[in-house]
């Protein structure tokens, strides 16, 4: 591939934009993730300094500065590695340059990284997570102090290979706190090198670079993966490896690879079953008839087999490893406002409201989420109903994004379950998705950002009493930003055709299959 030269100025330039604003989100992420009582091991440096919650501060500011520079550098590295003037290889420089100040910070935009700790304390304790939660250790623990307070009273959601892994991090780190969530850090990185290996393979040789932009330079990934040590870059690493393993031909390690994603957090299962659905697919998406159910069904049944196999020594691995099953809805008792589900319920009460009804609010967001399950659930049948059409990778994607989009609760890094996936040589849609999700989604669950306005209480009431309506206009607003400033739409082509420049993404349009990439996957 002959990528054409670029004036090294504009790499530059987006190079440094990148730099920048992860650098303030790297310094305001943490400070502001912090929560009353919650108490890190150390200040690292000064980046984990106790802010004053009760007067007006500069720093969500530069935190959403910090973002919005990212999601700008981004854009365009989008546009540069789609219309191939980027290649692979300064697209992997990019990502080690914008990823150095997150992998050297603190923990940002959470917390949650220090339950991972006290889970794995727990289990070196003789303590059953999925029964106890973070309180039943001791009172003076680092462990405990760091926790959210919001979850020392909450048993552990994760899965028995995640729990493993937080109990492993504790015995090597010496029961040390610090040395802990040194460990996971430097585990997300191995991570998200992984998952770089793991897109890079499976996507067309001429589509790396976009591919590699759009999945782990997206600014989602970067903070709330990498940044904030989530288990996302766990699981999604296993996928991702996963599917590569089932493209190379080595089936069995693939679905082992892809049991131990959904040991790690249980929606990667849709990954699983878009792997096993595909036997009944066709052998060419173009031509050929779908495979005869009979001949296929002794060969899913086997890749069931491996999967339930490896599952049950996977959940061997933790005392009382299927007690995960009892608590998998932990994150579910506290809602997040800015989820479909809670602004519908919000919405229709509003409605009700003006009829005159007086609705309870936990009543109309239990329909509402059961709705959204409802939602979900018929979209993925139909995704899995029609898996010819598209490949593995997209059909897991779109099915692992509207669960997390339509699911009881939303936080940003569940976002990256889908976004990943979808970024695998993508179509026009897929691409869009990316982009107008990734754009607001990384907005979303920034702490204390209500500091800006502490010296104006009653434009702070009027934003918590009419949220979901904001919500709505900032993901209609970021939507319609990536559609109208897309090169793919008719006035920008105008304008690149006037000015003599062309900065079209190079692939196919929407609903047209990837020709280059193996079916399979």
């Amino acid at each position: 591939m002959n990528w054409r030269a670029r004036a090294p100025y504009e790499l530059i330039g987006v190079a440094c934009l990148g730099m920048v604003g992860a650098s303030l989100v790297t310094a305001t992420g943490g400070r502001l993730a912090l929560q009353p009582r919650a108490y890190p091991p150390t200040s690292w440096g000064g980046l984990l300094a106790p802010v004053s919650l009760d007067r007006t501060s500069v720093l969500p500011a530069l935190l959403i500065g910090g973002i919005s520079l990212t999601l700008l550098a981004w854009a365009r590295a989008c546009v540069l590695a789609g219309s191939q003037r980027l290649s692979p290889k300064q697209a992997a420089a990019l990502l080690a340059l914008w990823a150095l100040p997150v992998a050297l910070g603190p923990p940002i935009l959470s917390l949650d990284v220090y339950s991972y700790a006290a889970h794995g304390m727990m289990l070196a304790s003789s303590l059953d997570p999925y029964s106890n939660a973070p309180a039943a250790l001791p009172v003076d623990s680092p462990q405990l102090a760091a926790v959210d307070p919001l979850w020392r009273f909450a048993q552990a959601p994760y899965g028995p290979l995640a729990l493993a892994v937080f109990h492993g991090a504790h015995a090597v780190a010496g029961g040390s706190l610090i040395g802990a969530v040194v460990l996971l850090r430097l585990l997300a990185l191995v991570e998200v090198a992984l998952v770089v290996v793991g897109v890079l393979a499976l996507a067309p040789p001429g589509r790396r670079a976009e591919t590699l932009v759009l999945a782990v330079l997206n600014p989602i990934v970067l903070f709330q993966l990498l940044g904030a040590v989530h288990l996302e870059t766990l699981m999604m690493a296993l996928v991702v490896t996963g599917l590569l393993a089932v493209n190379n031909g080595r089936r069995t390690i693939g679905l082992v690879l892809l049991a131990a994603a959904a040991a790690v957090k249980w929606p990667a299962v849709l990954a699983v079953a878009a792997v096993v659905l595909w036997r009944f697919a066709p052998r060419s998406v173009a031509s050929d008839p779908p495979a005869s159910f009979r001949r296929q069904l002794p060969a899913a049944l086997r890749d069931v087999g491996v999967v339930l196999i490896a599952t049950a020594g996977f959940v061997a691995l933790v005392p009382d490893g299927l007690g995960w099953l009892r608590v998998a809805g932990t994150p579910t008792t506290v809602p997040t406002g800015y989820s479909p589900t809670s602004i519908l319920a919000d919405l229709a009460g509003r409605l009700l409201r003006l009829a005159g009804a007086e609705p309870a609010p936990d009543a109309l967001l239990k329909v509402a989420r059961v709705i959204g399950l409802a939602a979900s659930l018929v979209v993925i049948a139909w995704l899995f109903a029609t898996i010819r059409k598209r490949t593995v990778a997209a059909t897991a994607g779109w099915a692992m994004l509207t669960l997390a989009m339509l699911g009881p609760v939303l936080h940003p890094w569940y976002l990256a379950w889908g976004l990943i996936l979808l970024a695998i040589a993508p179509t026009s849609w897929q691409r869009y998705t990316v982009l107008s999700v990734t754009a607001a989604g990384s907005f979303l669950a920034l702490q204390h950002c209500s500091l800006l306005l502490a010296g104006h209480p009653e434009l702070l009431r009027w934003l918590r009493a009419h949220g979901s309506a904001v919500a709505v206009g900032g993901y209609i607003t970021a939507a319609g930003l990536v559609i109208g400033f897309s090169p793919h739409a008719p006035w920008a082509a105008r304008g690149r055709a006037a000015r003599g420049h062309d900065d079209t993404p190079r692939g196919p349009h929407p609903g047209e299959q990837e020709p280059s990439l193996p079916p399979a996957v």
